[in-house]
């Protein structure tokens, strides 16, 4: 599964981690101040899996562009292979990030 990972500003964590929540849709926002390049606000983000605070593995609609950096510390997946992961995954599973 080709992924995007963070731009340089907000990197993903690299390490070894465990998937804590499953979550099978959510609102995901970020606000940096008023006007803040880095804002967002994402409804219906699909197919959640939480692995170290607020880093998660979750389905992106906004983007096509997996395989280069794109997000805010996610790892991005397409929604259909976002899906696999997600019914294939148990809370508890390791996750190995490493770039």
């Amino acid at each position: 599964m080709r992924t995007s990972t963070g731009v340089s500003a907000t990197p993903t964590p690299t390490g070894t981690f465990n998937i804590y929540s499953k979550i099978r849709s959510a609102t995901m926002a970020g606000y940096y101040g008023p006007g803040g390049p880095l804002n967002y606000h994402l409804p219906g983000v699909p197919y959640i899996l939480k692995f170290l605070g607020p880093y998660t593995i979750h389905g992106t609609y906004w983007h096509n562009n997996f395989g280069h950096p794109m997000s805010r510390g996610c790892v991005n997946l397409s929604i259909k292979d976002s899906e696999i992961l997600y019914n294939w995954a148990d809370v508890g599973i390791p996750v190995i990030i490493n770039y």
